[in-house]
């Protein structure tokens, strides 16, 4: 069995072990966790995407007082849009990936009492419609 040393001779597995009961101690394991859920609408690929890409027109959200932009871009990645709630929070949120008509991604930046919140609005053409998935 080797044993490497620090200068001051700590042995090198005990300063490993160290290591690992500080990080364990200091700080938190984080978990991830995901939601999702389809639903197959009866539809054109068009006409799904030409609402679903409105990403400002949220009147179906619930408790949604107003949402605008904050940046000048409106579509595609690098959109950036800030959801005022009835409550008087607020949610800023940045497009991550946009591909017209199959998906796009954003990521919730403030607002939210998450460490991360990353999310994917996708669809696909079935032989029954389109399937949309978030």
């Amino acid at each position: 069995r080797l044993a490497f040393s620090y200068p001051n001779q700590i042995p090198c597995s005990k300063a490993i072990t160290d290591l690992i009961y500080t990080f364990d101690k200091y700080f938190n394991t984080v978990e991830t966790n995901s939601i999702k859920k389809s639903v197959m609408i009866k539809s054109s690929v068009n006409d799904i995407w030409n609402h679903v890409s409105k990403i400002t027109s949220l009147n179906w959200l619930e408790g949604q007082k107003s949402t605008k932009f904050l940046s000048t871009k409106k579509r595609g990645v690098g959109a950036i849009r800030l959801i005022s709630f009835e409550d008087g929070s607020n949610v800023e949120e940045h497009i991550v990936g946009w591909h017209p008509k199959k998906y796009f991604s954003y990521i919730a930046v403030s607002g939210l009492p998450l460490i991360a919140y990353h999310a994917t609005i996708s669809m696909n053409r079935t032989d029954n419609g389109v399937m949309v998935t978030w």
